[in-house]
């Protein structure tokens, strides 16, 4: 029966992996995080009451399935699919700790969705922050945008002072910590408990963040030297992994809760070939879904006529105009879930650097505004989000308002090669 067990579950796990090729070619990107974050599954999940077996996960893997099959989100899909291999885990050896949400949580790109929506007004509101504090002892620091300016040497605060990799990796050390002494103390955390020991957690990245951009500026440590690198890394142990150690070993002893032991039980086969049958037919519904839906993307439209423009139109529905000083991107509308064609991502894909980002008020309307830079190649860039009718620089603002059934928002790009065309260009592109 064993034998016979084990090649089921061998076939179970073959069928997952088989059944959604074509949703992980376009959408695992074989990052060092997302392995990284796969090798840590062990130590944030460990096997809390043998031979209990239960059908939590794969309730949850069937809602997911069905979740992605409405709205096609292939997070969604993700979820499923590591839900109904934790079933799986859970049939075999028993009942899992209940760290796996935000396990799975780290494991998905929505970290790096989140981090795209919030990252810009964080850092410049720690930009602000560190340059009236450093005012104290530096008077002539000034400070626009996220470029911090002292004695003449530029600091800017990008994503490398509020990585995403930080970030994952903090919270991927808050939940080995707290599995580490629930299995340890034989105890657990209620969730509430752990959903504020992580936003303690997200309270102490952000505070060393701030440390580290005022120490970086007052030793005036440069980017890509050892010393830059050192205050980063010294930080992000000083004031995140060892309050965090303290602080969940704390909890955990004081406020851990006894489980409650419960007798072993097994599953009907007939229960699980259910569950089972299922959710594997919603992976290959989806999967097929994947396979089958139209690739074809929605093409954005030019709101206002422009004159002396070279249009064209790129695979993905992105409308170029370009002329001898400017390029023009205009990107279509998305759902409000999904990620958006941000230029800070676009461009670094085209090999661009990112600095002095800002917000700019242009005819009484805010727009976000860029210098990238290639070697020696320098350009001025600015964005917004405009539905015809309202523009808007943030992220919450279109996506929040889009959701309330006033969406098409399109994005709108202006590049160009010297600052002073930058305003010019954007008053053209305002629509009124």
């Amino acid at each position: 029966m064993l034998n016979s067990k084990n090649k089921l579950i061998g076939s179970f796990l073959a069928l997952t992996l088989l059944i959604g090729i074509p949703v992980w070619q376009d959408y695992l990107h074989g990052n060092f995080l997302f392995y990284f974050t796969l090798l840590l599954g062990p130590y944030i999940l460990y096997v809390q009451q043998k031979e209990v077996a239960s059908t939590r996960y794969a309730w949850a893997s069937i809602l997911c399935g069905m979740g992605h099959l409405i709205l096609g989100i292939n997070i969604l899909y993700l979820s499923a699919a590591l839900f109904f291999v934790l079933f799986i885990i859970e049939w075999q050896y028993g009942k899992l700790n209940a760290l796996s949400i935000y396990w799975i949580f780290i494991l998905s790109p929505l970290t790096i969705f989140l981090f795209g929506v919030f990252s810009f007004p964080i850092r410049l509101e720690l930009s602000r922050i560190a340059s009236g504090l450093l005012q104290f002892v530096q008077p002539n620091l000034t400070c626009q945008g996220n470029i911090i300016v002292l004695n003449g040497a530029e600091f800017s605060v990008d994503e490398a002072c509020m990585g995403l990799k930080m970030v994952s990796y903090s919270y991927l050390v808050f939940l080995v910590f707290i599995a580490h002494f629930e299995k340890k103390h034989q105890v657990i955390l209620s969730k509430p408990f752990v959903i504020m020991l992580l936003s303690v957690g997200t309270l102490l990245i952000l505070f060393a963040n701030l440390i580290r951009i005022i120490t970086i500026i007052l030793f005036q440590a440069m980017p890509d030297t050892i010393l830059h690198e050192g205050i980063g890394l010294i930080s992000w142990l000083a004031y995140v992994i060892l309050p965090s150690f303290w602080l969940i070993r704390f909890s955990i002893c004081y406020f851990g809760k006894n489980y409650i032991i419960q007798s072993p039980k097994q599953l009907p086969v007939k229960s699980v070939l259910l569950v089972s049958t299922t959710a594997l037919v919603l992976l290959t519904l989806g999967s097929y879904q994947a396979l089958t839906k139209d690739k074809t993307p929605p093409k954005a439209t030019i709101p206002i006529q422009l004159k002396g423009f070279e249009k064209r139109i790129a695979k993905d529905g992105v409308v170029q105009l370009r002329n001898e000083v400017a390029l023009i991107y205009i990107k279509p509308s998305c759902a409000p879930y999904r990620a958006d064609h941000a230029p800070n991502i676009c461009w670094k894909g085209s090999g661009y650097s990112f600095s002095k980002e800002q917000l700019r008020t242009i005819k009484n309307k805010t727009v976000l505004a860029a210098q990238l830079k290639k070697g020696e190649d320098i350009l001025y860039t600015a964005w917004w989000y405009d539905n015809g009718l309202h523009q808007t620089a943030s992220q919450v603002e279109w996506r929040w308002n889009t959701l309330q059934g006033n969406g098409n928002y399109q994005l709108m790009n202006v590049t160009v090669e010297s600052p002073e065309l930058l305003d010019d260009y954007i008053c053209l592109l305002m629509t009124q």
